[in-house]
């Protein structure tokens, strides 16, 4: 019986899902593909199309204006999506998927939603940011630890939510230190949207997985779509951390060196700094 409830909990939310990319397809059939500075800025990749988050920003707009009109801020909605990532870290920790992709979609969405709120309410703030990233880790981070109690009994699996945790988190640090120091570093994969996503999508399916493979077979069948999920993030988010961090390096090596060498230039008398000069 707990099966069912979660395959419908995971129907219902995949009907949704269906039914909002059908109308954004009919929409830009009809208008046009819709463009949206926030997404520009973000960019899509090879692992998250940007047309999916245009449409997801698209459906939100709607809800962003019903809440301006209710009252709630954006922090008042990011504080919501971090008790929204606990509760699907409750119900995946006792092994309600179809529960937890509800809350996740929530949260998730929720991510989104308190920017749009903060830009139509004209409430953008340094110290907002700071608590709409700070939520984003410990709800990524909680999630994390929800599944990891789930399979805490499986020490691959364990350590295959670990991997996924140390990747999101080394993502994300190294990102806050390009951000610090300014440098030029490469794009990266792997990052918060579409870590948000692969979980979110293989949450969805993990109740169907579950339901088929049945009692008799091991566990680890019926979380096929999270383990695939936890090794692409486990395993593209290390590399994309490690690969900018010493894309970063090498920056900062090369910067350094030429600082070094202007200063020591500056400390020359100028004899010796400047060029001589021949006679013809």
């Amino acid at each position: 019986m707990i099966e069912l409830v979660d395959v419908i909990f995971s129907s219902t939310v995949i009907a949704g899902f269906a039914g909002l990319g059908a109308a954004y397809t009919l929409r830009v059939w009809l208008q046009g593909a819709l463009r949206y500075e926030r997404i520009e800025q973000v960019g899509g990749s090879v692992l998250l199309s940007k047309r999916v988050m245009e449409m997801a920003y698209w459906g939100l707009q709607s809800v962003a204006r019903a809440c301006v009109s209710v009252g709630l801020t954006p922090n008042m909605i990011t504080a919501l999506t971090l008790v929204a990532a606990t509760a699907a870290a409750g119900a995946a920790a006792m092994g309600h998927f179809g529960i937890a992709l509800a809350a996740l979609v929530v949260g998730t969405l929720g991510d989104a939603l308190d920017g749009l709120v903060a830009r139509i309410s004209g409430r953008m703030s340094r110290a907002g940011a700071v608590f709409d990233s700070v939520a984003d880790r410990y709800g990524e981070g909680v999630f994390l630890f929800g599944l990891g109690f789930y399979v805490h009994q499986s020490l691959p699996l364990l350590s295959l939510v670990f991997a996924a945790w140390m990747g999101s988190f080394m993502v994300s640090y190294v990102s806050a230190k390009v951000e610090l120091l300014r440098v030029e570093a490469p794009r990266g994969l792997m990052r918060r949207t579409e870590r948000a996503v692969y979980l979110t999508v293989a949450t969805g399916i993990t109740p169907y997985t579950q339901w088929l493979a049945g009692p008799e077979r091991p566990g680890w069948v019926g979380l096929f779509p999270i383990i695939v999920a936890l090794s692409l993030i486990a395993v593209i988010a290390n590399i994309s951390a490690v690969h900018r961090l010493m894309a970063i390096m090498q920056r900062l090596q090369t910067d350094d060196a030429q600082k070094l060498e202007e200063e020591a230039e500056e400390e020359l008398p100028p004899s010796m700094s400047e060029p001589r000069r021949h006679a013809a």
